[in-house]
């Protein structure tokens, strides 16, 4: 009795660690189940993540792309707006010479400064010129404010008088204009050369 008693007792624990077993067995391949599932979303996070931080990159590089553009439109509409001085030689009548001071620009120009070289301006002095020559000092000694479209001319000498249009011609020409346009300043030197000129029509310099 003793002996089957021992028998029952052994087998019911033996088919109770089975049935553990088993148990045990099936929450084990459930946690990895899950463990499993947990893994492919995190790296589905991550992937969206690293999705959406390139469609962050993407946004800040358009961004910064329209900032760059409006920029530039900024840029573009101030040097359009501005205004512009530019220095003409110009022929009236076939044969007297001028020195023209012309703001092409969209803006008044104020501020106006011109340097003539010194030793060009040496060559009308002491000619039949001389009034062109105090008139050219005059012009740079003097700073100008010129409206839009408008000019500020001098006279340099007769195209007729061919001794001193070669003393003009031999010594190199520059002139150096400066101006404030807004609250910028512009500066700028022309090197023209009057031996080019045509007297048939106005060159403009630069």
């Amino acid at each position: 009795m003793t002996a089957w008693l021992m028998l029952v007792v052994t087998t019911a624990y033996a088919l109770t660690s089975v049935a553990m077993y088993f148990s045990n067995r099936q929450m084990a391949h459930a946690a990895q189940r899950q463990a499993i599932a947990a893994i492919k979303q995190a790296e589905a996070a991550t992937q969206q993540i690293a999705v959406s931080q390139l469609q962050l990159e993407a946004v800040q590089q358009q961004t910064e792309a329209a900032l760059k553009q409006i920029e530039e439109s900024k840029r573009q509409f101030k040097e359009n707006m501005r205004a512009r001085v530019i220095p003409k030689l110009e022929v009236v009548k076939d044969r007297i010479l001028y020195l023209t001071f012309h703001n092409i620009g969209r803006t008044i120009a104020t501020n106006l400064k011109i340097e003539i070289s010194p030793d060009w301006l040496e060559c009308l002095k002491n000619g039949p010129f001389h009034s062109s020559y105090v008139q050219l000092n005059q012009l740079c000694a003097e700073e100008q404010c010129l409206l839009i479209d408008a000019k500020c001319t001098a006279q340099i000498c007769d195209l007729f008088d061919a001794e001193t249009f070669r003393r003009l011609c031999e010594i190199p020409l520059e002139i150096k204009i400066s101006f404030t346009s807004g609250k910028e300043l512009f500066e700028k030197v022309y090197s023209p050369s009057i031996a080019l000129m045509k007297p048939s029509a106005p060159m403009l310099v630069g």
